[in-house]
Parts: structure tokens; sequence; C-alpha cells
């Protein structure tokens, strides 16, 4: 199954649905942000065709400042569940171990039977998620292509970006010697990171609107904050009116009873119709932490951010900084406040913690969130383990299950039963 392919097709059809049946609660704007995925599509399927320079690894914008087309295989296996247990057989057979990250060994997956594009370069970072480093290395060897690997120290200060910047213009050296096609270009690189900068402003507004009560959008359209879908002006105007559609309903009034606040963390079963028995409930998602979520609030320079470190960074660093600031270094402590502070910023009530089991990174910490967060906030937890894309970790039935019997149990405890 060619997966590119078949994500046009899939993403066209989430175009026609909205444009002959629009679901009148929905935002208006997610029609904007599917022609953005599908032109993104487009791109990749074109560049596959015409043996153009892949790459997966390289940030969005350095990537496009490169000449290289970026290709996300665990995005795209994440999107057919069907191929799901062709790709786990695939696992077994290949020796690899099945019970790590499967938005990574899927993707690799996907990458050997060939339903996902070829690379032809990659660039592996030596950081705290392993099973991604060494997913790199396995890919390298199975397109023989060149392999750039980057030291990325644990913690995140001016000096570890300092030491990744100069780390990636190695890389962009190494890249143009190996890799035809390729050459770095900086004026287009800046003009990228630009519309990066102009783009997180608007999702950081979005972060403000997200605190209102009633939350002025449906589960669906909260779960995942959106992140700049492409550094362009079509990306900018995505999420400019995405926020000023939000701005819009929230002036109007919410027709609607919000009877908890509940923060999401990480992942979830995407198998499971969560989101709608949350819907059904009258529970609101002001946000599902993820990596990111110190971009999208503000307590984390984002790109273009000049208060975090006292100085304009340079392009390179406006790179390494993105990449050095995912939410699980410093040894889970960034982790943990991120979570603190988005329960307590956005005003909610209560945390599930979906322990990803596959995910090293994010599983071990939940016990140490949810004791923090009853004793400093007064907030319950719960905690409950499985897998994204594999229904026999965690039935869907049983899951909903649990997951109503905790809901019921704090409304009941807040008198909203």
């Amino acid at each position: 199954m060619n997966l590119i392919d078949a994500s046009i097709e899939m993403t066209k059809g989430r175009l026609k649905k909205i444009g002959e049946n629009p679901d009148p609660r929905r935002l208006r704007s997610n029609r904007l942000g599917y022609e953005i995925e599908l032109k993104q599509f487009y791109e990749v399927q074109e560049a596959w065709r015409q043996g153009k320079p892949l790459s997966m690894g390289v940030g969005g914008t350095l990537a496009k400042a490169m000449g290289l087309q970026r290709v996300d295989y665990p995005l795209l296996v994440g999107s057919f569940p069907q191929e799901v247990p062709k790709y786990f057989q695939t696992v077994r057979n290949m020796g690899w171990p099945e019970h790590i990250c499967e938005f990574v060994t899927l993707g690799l997956a996907a990458a050997t039977v060939g339903d996902a594009p070829p690379l032809s370069l990659l660039l592996a970072e030596k950081e705290e998620c392993t099973v991604a480093t060494y997913a790199q290395m396995a890919l390298t060897e199975h397109f023989n292509v060149p392999l750039f690997a980057i030291d990325d120290p644990l913690d995140y200060n001016e000096e570890s970006i300092k030491y990744v910047a100069d780390q990636l213009g190695e890389f962009i050296e190494f890249a143009e010697r190996n890799v035809p096609g390729i050459k770095y270009d900086q004026d287009r690189h800046l003009e990228l990171l630009e519309w990066s900068r102009i783009g997180f402003s608007y999702i950081r507004r979005e972060w403000e609107l997200r605190k209102l009560v009633p939350l002025p959008m449906t589960v669906w359209d909260s779960f995942q904050m959106p992140m700049m879908p492409d550094a362009s002006a079509e990306g900018v105007k995505y999420l400019r009116t995405r926020v000023e559609e939000i701005e819009e309903r929230a002036a109007k009034g919410v027709d609607q009873e919000e009877k908890l606040r509940v923060l999401w963390i990480w992942v979830a079963p995407f198998y499971a119709n969560f989101l709608g028995l949350m819907d059904s409930k009258g529970v609101a998602i002001p946000h599902a932490v993820s990596g990111g979520t110190g971009w999208q609030n503000g307590r984390r320079g984002a790109i273009g951010d000049e208060k975090e470190f006292g100085r304009k960074l340079s392009p390179l660093e406006e790179e390494a900084r993105m990449q050095m600031s995912w939410s699980w270094r410093s040894r889970g402590r960034m982790w943990e406040d991120e979570i603190l502070f988005a329960c307590q910023d956005l005003k909610c009530e209560a945390i599930i913690y979906f322990q990803f089991t596959g995910c090293k990174l994010t599983s071990h910490p939940a016990r140490m969130v949810a004791d923090r967060a009853e004793k400093e906030l007064g907030v319950p937890t719960f905690i409950i383990s499985g897998r994204s894309m594999d229904p026999t970790s965690l039935p869907a039935p049983e899951f909903e299950s649990r997951l109503t019997e905790f809901l019921d149990m704090v409304m009941a405890q807040k008198g909203r039963g």
C-alpha cells in the first residue's frame, strides 16, 4: 500500500465531506488545514516520482532551506490502522523489538516493505529517545544512504543550543558533499523562520483562548494544539483564520454546558471513540500535553523569541532551540513542570494520563506527575496504560468503561453528575 497516495485520497475525502456535509460544531478553518496537508502530500509524491532528495529527522524550515523534501513515517502509519497488523508482523519478522514505540517501529516497517518513500539522507539525534536514534540508523542501513549524527545534550540551555547549532552547520556541509541537489540557502531559511515566528504568535494567542470557560471549541478541535503546518503565507493564514474563528465563537457565547475540564497527557488509544465519549458527557479537553507544549504556551522560546536568552538567535540556533526544547529533556523535570503548569493555567480539574507503554520517556513519570498534581494542585489523575495502535493491549470497551468510571466519580465529587 503506497501510504502517500493513500494519504492524498484520504485527505481529499475529508475535504469532500466538509464541502458536502459540514459539521456546524467543528471549526470551519479545518478545511484550510487539510488543504495544506494535501499540498504537502502532493509535494512528497512528486519528489518521490522525480527522485529528488527526501529526508527524515531534519527540521521543517531547515529542510526546505536545503532543498530537502521532508517525510515523517510515524505520522503516515498512524493514519491507517488497517495496515497496523501487517506492519507489526514485519517488525516481528525482522527481529525488531515490538513493545517499544509503535510510531517509530511501524514507520520503520512501512519503509522496509516499500509502502513509504525511500530516503536520501538521515539526521539522527543521539538524545533522550534512543528508539528514534536507532531507527534512523536502521533506515540508513536499509536504504544505504548517508547518515549524520548529532549529539544532543540532555539539559536545555543556551550553551547546549550553541553546541547543537554548530553541529547543524557541519550537517549542512556534510549533506551538500554527499547528496546531489542539496544546497543551503540562508536567505530562504530566514524567510521561512519569519513565517514560523508569525505562526507561533497565533499559536500562543490560541492558548489564551483555551483558558476560557466554557471552551469555545469541541473536543475534536481542541485535543491537538495546532503546530506550524507550513512555514508559508498559507500556513500563517490557516493559524490566523483559526484563531479569529475561535475568538468569534467566544464573543458570541458557547451554547453548551461544560461539566468538567480535563487535561490529557500525551497520545491516546486512537482506535477507541474516547473523544465522542468525552463530548457526550460534557467534558472539555483544553489541551493534550505534548513535547511542544512549552512553545505553545510561551514558557519556552519558540522561533523568533528574543526574551529567552536576551538576544536574537542565528538561523541555526533557532533550529537547534526547536530541536532541543522538547518537554522531556532535563531528565524529566521539564515534562512534569509543563504538565502542572498547563493544568493550573487552563483551569483543569482532572488529569487523564495515557501511559503509552511504548514510550519510555513519558510512561515512567506518570505516578510522579499524579502525586505532584494531587499534592500541589489538589487535582486527581487517572493513569491508564496501553498502546495507541494496538487494541489488544487495551480493548476499546475496557478503556471507555474505565474512563467513564473515572469521569463519573470526579463529577459526582463536584456535584455535577
